[in-house]
């Protein structure tokens, strides 16, 4: 395996269902990295509760942002070239990927998208990108529909644009088209990981579901919600 890559895993049980679902990268040197949203102190995650969008994040979202933040800055501290992030619920297809690993150039792309978008309404271009088992060129436009951060491969350049953009506002980890706003850099796209559809004991997933519901009430309702919800997040951070 190549000594200039990176490779992280973000899971906050210590990559136990990655490895068991992908035996053959058992023999990767991963760093792991995992932030749960519930251990915030109250400070901290009401800087970072809305979005850029003025979205109210669930705690898993802002630790799942905050994982990927110190995944990548790790990476910008280290002498690697590249940088692997996968998150602990993806299965990965180990031939393309060692594949794509042993192709990659600093010549070349900036950033690699590597798939796991089932169960998402993606451009249909895409379902052309993950016929191949090679990395396609993908413009801006293209990029600005993608989402999911499950599986990404990027160099310094992209990693650094990637931590400039964070800091100037909050952003989810998969906000690809803000992440990368008028940024010329080269992306590519190379399905080599398998998201599942449905996320059974994702503690994110069900968050993330709670505040559709709460965004998707009347204003009234919503705000009460809201309300309600940083009365019991207050109330029980302070029994800590």
């Amino acid at each position: 395996m190549r000594n200039d890559v990176s490779f992280v895993l973000i899971s906050l049980e210590g990559g136990k269902r990655f490895f068991k679902n992908n035996i053959s990268l058992s023999n990767i040197n991963f760093q792991i990295f995992g932030i749960n949203g519930k251990d915030l102190r109250a400070e901290k995650y009401f800087k970072t509760m809305f979005s850029n969008d003025h979205k109210l994040l669930s705690p898993s979202e802002i630790g799942n942002r905050n994982s990927h933040i110190i995944a990548i800055e790790s990476f910008l501290a280290s002498s690697s070239n590249f940088c692997c992030i996968l998150e602990d619920d993806v299965t990965v297809n180990s031939n393309i990927f060692f594949d794509l690993i042993k192709s990659l150039s600093l010549n070349s792309f900036d950033f690699i998208h590597l798939g796991g978008l089932e169960g998402l309404r993606i451009n249909t271009v895409f379902k052309r990108y993950e016929k191949n088992k090679s990395v396609c060129a993908i413009s801006k436009f293209e990029l600005n529909t993608l989402w999911r951060a499950c599986g990404y491969i990027i160099n310094k350049k992209a990693a650094q644009e990637i931590i400039d953009a964070q800091e100037k506002d909050v952003l989810v980890s998969d906000n690809w088209s803000t992440l990368f706003k008028n940024k010329k850099l080269n992306y590519g796209f190379c399905k080599c990981v398998n998201h599942p559809e449905l996320l059974e004991n994702s503690l994110l997933q069900d968050e993330r579901i709670a505040l559709r519901k709460i965004r998707g009430s009347n204003h009234l309702r919503n705000l009460r919600r809201i309300c309600s919800t940083l009365l019991v997040i207050i109330f029980s951070w302070l029994k800590k």
